[in-house]
């Protein structure tokens, strides 16, 4: 599916794609000084430099989510306000309470959506900066099938090696020069997406100013339970009904009001207590399977680690045995494709596992918002 929708975009792309000039001046991808992109008129534009806590506050002022909750928050203030008037045309008491958590839950809906965009910005940020580094990986790759094409094209005309040898090095050039296409549309359609969330214009241009290597965390799994269950908005929402569902049973405890009201009141009691209960269960779980895939990530990162470095050596051998006539090209070949694939495995690894930590913070209730109000 996923190459699927890389193949479709490069279809449409077509030679509209583009590689910032933090991918095309340098293979570190650090901004270069003097970059610029194209504005709406044709005129040259300053490339947009994001930091992700950046990139956050923008997608926040323009997230459609965060606006609808906000919007409900607003039309639960005015409903609390009918049953504070109410209140004095003698209607139940349980109607002021009930519009007040109806608010409560309409402002903590809000944080939830702060937080969700936070993490779709955060996941799609991390995206383009793999993207970003895979294409540099498929240009080295390129380059060295370049190199080598050259090398034995001279030869193959000097009568040195086999025509099967050198159709063998130019189709390692054609499929290196395909994966170099489908990294560029990969890089394109992540950046799209980013733009898409912050709400800037798809011709804009934009390099992306933090990196994050792998820095493995150390995780204390009982500590991360407990802040799991006192910062989770979840379970907050969930103490919350039943905190107000015990407001209900208080209020329906006299003798004025009708037994079945009482009655009704204590199994909303009991359902939002069930509720709770079932909620801390569920995030203790989740806490504790995203610790696991936290730890399966850490592992696959330093075994593609030590994968790349087999194959770099394997690669020097074969460079060594071919140059030295003991090999046949393919096998230099061979060794020259296992390491590409062992450096984009390698960058994988990182990227999963970032993500993965992005996971394992979100699931102990640990965001990165900014404070409200900050864009820049």
């Amino acid at each position: 599916m996923k190459r699927a929708l890389v193949t479709a975009v490069v279809a449409l792309v077509g030679t509209l794609l583009f590689v910032t000039p933090a991918v095309a001046a340098s293979s570190t991808g650090d901004p270069q000084p003097g970059a610029a992109g194209t504005g709406a008129n044709g005129e040259a534009t300053e490339p947009l430099v994001l930091t992700l806590q950046q990139a956050i506050a923008r997608a926040l002022e323009v997230a459609p989510e965060l606006r609808l909750a906000e919007l409900d928050v607003a039309e639960k203030e005015i409903a609390l306000k009918e049953a504070e008037i109410g209140q004095l045309e003698g209607r139940p008491a349980s109607e002021l309470v009930a519009a007040q958590y109806e608010l409560e839950k309409a402002k903590q809906a809000v944080l939830d959506a702060r937080e969700s965009v936070a993490l779709k910005v955060e996941q799609q940020y991390y995206e383009v900066l793999r993207s970003t580094e895979l294409l540099d990986i498929q240009q080295q790759s390129l380059e060295r099938a370049k190199r080598q094409f050259q090398v034995t094209e001279a030869r193959y005309q000097a009568g040195l090696i086999s025509r099967h040898e050198y159709l063998a090095a130019q189709d390692q050039l054609v499929v290196q020069e395909h994966s170099f296409r489908q990294a560029q549309a990969s890089l394109e359609l992540a950046k799209l997406q980013f733009k898409l969330l912050l709400g800037l214009p798809q011709e804009s241009e934009i390099v992306l100013q933090d990196r994050f290597p792998f820095a493995p965390l150390d995780v204390d799994l009982a500590e991360s339970l407990r802040q799991a269950l006192a910062r989770r908005s979840d379970l907050l929402a969930a103490r919350q009904a039943v905190a107000s569902a015990e407001r209900q049973v208080a209020l329906s405890d006299n003798d004025y009001t009708p037994p079945v009201q009482l009655q009704r009141a204590r199994m909303a009691l009991e359902r939002a207590q069930i509720a709770a209960a079932q909620a801390e269960t569920r995030v203790a779980l989740e806490v504790r399977q995203k610790y696991l895939a936290l730890e399966q990530a850490r592992v696959a990162v330093e075994e593609s680690e030590r994968a790349r470095e087999r194959a770099r050596d394997a690669l020097r051998i074969a460079e060594a045995r071919y140059n030295n006539g003991l090999s046949p090209l393919l096998e230099l070949l061979n060794a020259q494709a296992a390491l590409a694939r062992a450096e984009l495995d390698a960058v994988e690894a990182v990227w999963d596992y970032n993500l993965a930590k992005a996971a394992f913070l979100q699931a102990i209730g640990e965001r990165l918002l900014p404070a409200e109000g900050s864009s820049s």
